[in-house]
């Protein structure tokens, strides 16, 4: 990387002077560094450096395209006159690359003036290193460090063992004796004993049903059957037209026309009659 300073900058310094006059701004950065810069290299190119509180160089982003893809440095010089100084000579200033692009370098104020605060300033947390002060803690450690009484002893190897061995056993029997239940498998067996019944009962219900409309049906056929029963016979088989023919006429045996008044001289007689008139 090669860099030469720029003719110019001398008669911008009115103009430079005019802009940095905020007392209460000290942070500034450099724009448009070459995007193949890197913090080593513009380091050696800018020293020496000013005292300064902070330091921060970001390498260019080549997604935006080499045309739009810039380096850039941020650094914040607590001292007015350096402050100066410094962006005097480094307005305008032309950085080279290896190609022999030129790229003109901006210096102005950074947008945000706050700045990461050193490990020395960060606020420490008043807990750390403390739990040996902790009251619980130290509760912890005497109970842990107590002797252990007759009653809280743990007990030895073979113990345990028995008495793993008669857990054993005990659960064995248990399951031989009959199997283990649960209240949820009582309940899930009540409810399908309960399907079962219901299920039952609606079979129930559709057979009386049946047979309710199997009496009613046979019923219908008695009564058809003996109506037809009581109807009067001659000598010839009379079917529905000529029976209700010779009801409405005066038809049937004589016994029957002899009941309603009338004969059958009687009845050729008043047609005779009705002829004559």
């Amino acid at each position: 990387m090669v860099d030469r300073g720029s003719t110019g900058t001398k008669q911008h310094s009115s103009a430079i002077n005019k802009s940095f006059n905020d007392q209460n701004q000290t942070k500034i950065v450099l724009r448009r560094l070459p995007p193949t810069l890197t913090s080593e290299l513009f380091l050696e190119i800018v020293s020496p450096l000013p005292d300064h509180d902070y330091y921060r160089f970001c390498k260019a982003d080549i997604s935006f395209g080499q045309q739009y893809a810039f380096s850039r440095a941020y650094l914040d010089i607590p001292n007015r006159q350096d402050l100066i100084v410094f962006t005097e000579k480094f307005q305008g200033y032309v950085f080279l690359d290896k190609n022999g692009n030129e790229y003109i370098c901006s210096v102005e104020y950074a947008p945000n003036q706050s700045r990461p605060k050193s490990e020395q300033q960060l606020r420490k947390d008043p807990k750390v290193n403390s739990i040996e002060q902790d009251p619980e803690y130290q509760t912890f450690v005497t109970n842990m460090n107590a002797p252990l009484s007759a009653t809280e002893a743990l007990p030895n190897a073979e113990t345990m063992l028995e008495e793993i061995e008669k857990k054993q056993r005990d659960q064995d029997s248990k399951n031989k004796s009959g199997a283990t239940t649960t209240p949820l498998l009582e309940f899930l067996k009540r409810k399908r004993e309960e399907r079962k019944q219901e299920k039952l009962i609606r079979i129930q219900q559709a057979q009386q049903q049946q047979q309710r409309r199997s009496n009613k049906q046979s019923s219908r056929n008695t009564a058809s059957n003996t109506h037809d029963d009581s109807r009067p016979s001659s000598g010839r088989n009379m079917n529905d037209d000529d029976y209700n023919a010779s009801s409405r006429y005066g038809g049937g045996d004589r016994s029957n026309r002899q009941q309603r008044g009338y004969d059958k001289s009687d009845y050729r007689t008043g047609n005779h009659e009705q002829v004559m008139k």
